[in-house]
């Protein structure tokens, strides 16, 4: 029985999916301090959709997130995903992997990742 009971928990644990972006107001301070942070910026026309989208649906999908926050600051849909993860090594893999996107875009200096920083109030 105490087998089945900690194959369970193990089984539960490892297939845990990440939450959902909690979205946030301009005005509202972040939760939990960031481990990683995620700046989508604009320089005249938005944010680079396509990338926001795919961040978006890897920090959704992602166990390694445990918490994650939306915040938009901009007049042309700029706004920063403030995410936290499990260990400091799951912050680094994440900013290599969302960074090594953003430089293959176009604009890549348009998004900014970072460790534990966030803008702010």
């Amino acid at each position: 029985m105490r087998i089945r009971l900690a194959a369970l928990a193990c089984l539960t644990a490892s297939t845990a999916a990440a939450a959902p972006i909690e979205p946030l107001t301009n005005y509202q301070p972040w939760p939990e301090p960031c481990s990683l942070s995620v700046d989508f910026g604009s320089i005249c026309c938005g944010v680079d959709g396509e990338l926001s989208q795919r961040v978006r649906r890897a920090v959704i999908a992602d166990k390694r997130v445990t918490r994650a926050f939306a915040r938009g600051w901009g007049e042309e849909g700029e706004f920063t995903f403030c995410l936290v993860t499990r260990t400091r090594g799951d912050a680094r893999a994440l900013a290599a992997r969302y960074g090594a996107w953003a430089k293959a875009r176009p604009n890549p200096e348009l998004t900014k990742v970072a460790f534990g920083r966030a803008r702010g109030p």
